[in-house]
C-alpha cells in the first residue's frame, strides 16, 4: 500500500509541473510559465498601457515555475526590469514586482523571464505611448508657419494645439511659461489659455513619453504706448506757396518730432514730418509747409511724434489761402487843384491769388520816405494832406502774403499845405 501511495504522489508532483510548464520536462529540469503582467494596484491582464516612457512603474509579473533556487530575471524589450526577486523553494505561482527602465516610445515590448536556463514570453505585454507632435498653434494672427502672432501681451486668449498623438497627460509651454487648463478634445486637437509674456517665444509640449522642443513661436504684441496728446495754439500765416505753421509744445515733453498735415479742396495732402533739434524742443515751434498751391483755402493739424507712435491731431487751423504779392499798381497820375491834390492809379494785372486787402501809398520828402497812407482795397485814388514841400510817391498793393512792389514813382509835386 505505502508503494501504491509513493507512486500516486510522484505522479501528481509531476502532473503538477506539466501542467504549469504546458509542455513535458525532464525529471528535475526548471518549468518556467508566465500567465499575466500588471501595473501595482491593477488586476493581472495579457497587456499593460504604460503613460509615459520615463520608467519607474512597478510592473508585476505573473506566472508558475518549478525553480528552487536559480535567480529570475525579467527584461522589458530589451532593458531589464530592475530588482528582480530571487526564487527559492518547491513548484509554486508567483506574482513578482520590478521596476520598469526608462523605454522606447511608441512600441509594444515583450515581457521575458529567465530562471535555471529555462525562458518565457508574453509578446507585446509593455505598450509604451506615442511621442505626441504639434503641427501648429493658432488664436492670435496666425501665420502659414503655423505659429500665432500679435498675441496680447496680458494673456488670457485661448490658444488651439493641432498635432498627434495628444492624450490627457500633454502639458504646453509657451517659452516656458505653462498654458494653463490645458484640454484635449481629440488625439490630434488641445486648447489651452495662453499666459501672458513679451516677443517671440517657443512652444515646447511634455507629456509621459518626455519633452518635445517644436519649431512654433508665440509672438507677443508691443503693449500699447501711452497716447501723444494733441498740440495747441496751432496757427497758421500763407505765403506764396507756403504757410507757416506755429503751435506750443508744452503738452507734448517726450515727442522726437512733430508730423504737420495739410488739408485743401476737401483732399488730406501728405503728412510733413520736423524732427527736433538735440537740444529739445522749443517752447512755440514754427514751420514752413512748402508746395501748397496759390489760391486754394488750406488748413493744418499737427500731431506730436515719438518713435514709431504718432499721437492725438490737434484741431484743424483756421483757413488760410497762400499767394504770391500782389504785381505793382499801374499808371500812377497827380491832379492837383487849387482846394486839394488827388493821387489816382490801375489796380495790379495779378493779386498774387489772394484778393487785394488794399494799398499803401508813401509819399517821398528829399529823398526820404514819410509816412506811409492806407488805402482800402475798393478805392484807386486817395487825397493826402501833407505839410508843404515838393514830394515823389509810389504806391504797392497789400494781399494776405502782404505788401507787393512798388508802382514807378510819380513826378515831383509841389504841396502847399493847406490845400484841401
Amino acid at each position: 500500500m505505502r508503494r501504491i501511495v509513493s507512486a500516486l504522489v510522484s505522479v501528481l508532483v509531476l502532473g503538477f509541473a506539466l501542467s504549469g510548464s504546458g509542455a513535458a520536462s525532464a525529471a528535475g529540469a526548471t518549468t518556467l510559465v508566465l500567465a499575466s503582467v500588471s501595473l501595482d494596484g491593477n488586476a493581472p491582464a495579457n497587456v499593460v498601457f504604460l503613460t509615459g516612457d520615463w520608467g519607474g512603474d512597478v510592473l508585476h509579473v505573473q506566472g508558475t515555475t518549478t525553480g528552487t533556487s536559480s535567480p529570475l530575471t525579467v527584461t522589458v524589450g530589451s532593458e531589464p526590469c530592475a530588482v528582480p526577486p530571487t526564487l527559492t523553494g518547491s513548484a509554486a505561482d508567483f506574482d513578482v514586482a520590478c521596476v520598469l527602465p526608462v523605454l522606447p516610445a511608441g512600441q509594444a515590448l515583450d515581457v521575458t523571464a529567465s530562471m535555471g536556463g529555462q525562458t518565457a514570453t508574453l509578446p507585446s505585454a509593455v505598450v509604451v505611448p506615442q511621442q505626441p507632435t504639434v503641427s501648429s498653434v493658432s488664436g492670435c494672427a496666425d501665420n502659414a508657419d503655423g505659429s500665432t502672432s500679435r498675441c496680447p501681451a496680458a494673456g488670457g486668449l485661448s490658444l488651439t494645439l493641432t498635432g498627434t498623438n495628444f492624450a490627457n497627460d500633454l502639458v504646453a509651454l509657451i517659452g516656458g511659461r505653462v498654458c494653463a487648463s490645458l484640454a484635449v478634445t481629440s488625439t490630434t486637437t488641445a486648447t489651452c489659455v495662453l499666459p501672458s509674456g513679451s516677443g517671440t517665444q517657443p512652444v515646447t509640449i511634455a507629456s509621459g513619453v518626455g519633452v518635445v522642443p517644436t519649431t512654433l513661436t508665440v509672438s507677443y504684441a508691443a503693449p500699447p504706448l501711452p497716447p501723444l496728446p494733441a498740440p495747441a495754439h496751432v496757427t497758421a500765416v500763407p505765403g506764396d506757396g507756403t504757410a507757416t505753421v506755429t503751435w506750443s509744445t508744452a503738452a507734448d515733453p517726450t515727442a522726437t518730432a512733430f508730423q504737420v498735415t495739410p488739408s485743401a479742396g476737401g483732399a488730406t495732402l501728405p503728412p510733413v514730418t520736423f524732427s527736433l533739434p538735440d537740444s529739445g524742443a522749443p517752447a512755440t515751434m514754427s514751420v514752413q509747409v512748402a508746395g501748397l498751391a496759390d489760391g486754394v483755402p488750406v488748413t493744418f493739424t499737427v500731431a506730436a511724434v515719438s518713435g514709431s507712435q504718432v499721437g492725438t491731431e490737434s484741431a484743424p487751423t483756421a483757413p488760410v489761402v497762400p499767394s504770391a504779392l500782389p504785381s505793382a499798381p499801374v499808371g500812377l497820375t497827380i491832379r492837383q487843384t487849387l482846394s486839394h491834390l488827388t493821387l489816382s492809379w490801375t489796380a495790379p494785372g495779378s493779386n498774387g491769388g489772394s484778393a487785394l486787402a488794399g494799398y499803401t501809398v508813401t509819399p517821398y520828402r528829399d529823398g526820404v520816405a514819410q509816412p506811409a497812407i492806407a488805402v482800402p482795397a475798393s478805392a484807386t485814388s486817395v487825397q493826402p494832406k501833407l505839410p508843404t514841400g515838393i514830394y515823389v510817391f509810389v504806391v504797392s498793393a497789400v494781399n494776405a502774403a502782404g505788401t507787393g512792389p512798388a508802382s514807378a514813382p510819380s513826378a515831383p509835386v509841389l504841396v502847399v499845405a493847406g490845400l484841401g
